[in-house]
């Protein structure tokens, strides 16, 4: 009898699962608040946030969400430097020191990071949000506003 899965590409078969964004939002959260970089406290085996308040609600002041906006922005500005002072293709990833993945799209990487992270500790789903901003932009005339690019 020959294996279900003979014919198939095997490419296919080895590539990892493509994630929503609202997943990676989840996962990502979850490792921030593990690994410190928000309030967090310790139910049983789990680290919770502290922000998420028993009712499920959140309580963000104001001020740390203005802290994880200057941090999306400080991303956003290492991607700049590395774009005006690395002479090497866009889409490389070179490792420093070993182990650290560095180069434009790691920085560009950094930001998206940063925004999943704070879309879910505010319980955003960024996920509709784009569809939502998307399908208006579609609507929109060719440079709106006679901007320019």
């Amino acid at each position: 009898m020959k294996a279900r899965y003979d014919d198939l590409d095997k490419d296919i078969i080895n590539t990892p699962p493509i994630h929503t964004l609202t997943w990676w939002q989840t996962e990502i959260h979850q490792l921030a608040i593990e690994k410190g970089w928000w309030p967090h406290i310790v139910v049983g085996d789990k680290v919770e946030a502290a922000h998420k308040i028993l009712d499920g609600s959140v309580a963000i002041p104001t001020s740390v969400i203005i802290e994880k906006l200057c941090l999306i922005h400080a991303e956003v500005s290492e991607a700049l430097e590395f774009l005006r002072y690395e002479k090497m293709s866009l889409d490389k990833i070179q490792y420093m020191g070993g182990s650290k993945p560095e180069g434009f799209s790691i920085e560009l990487a950094d930001v998206v990071i940063r925004i999943l992270d704070l879309c879910c500790a505010l319980d955003i789903n960024i996920e509709e949000a784009i569809r939502v901003k998307h399908e208006y932009n579609k609507t929109r005339p060719y440079r709106h506003g006679n901007k320019t690019a």
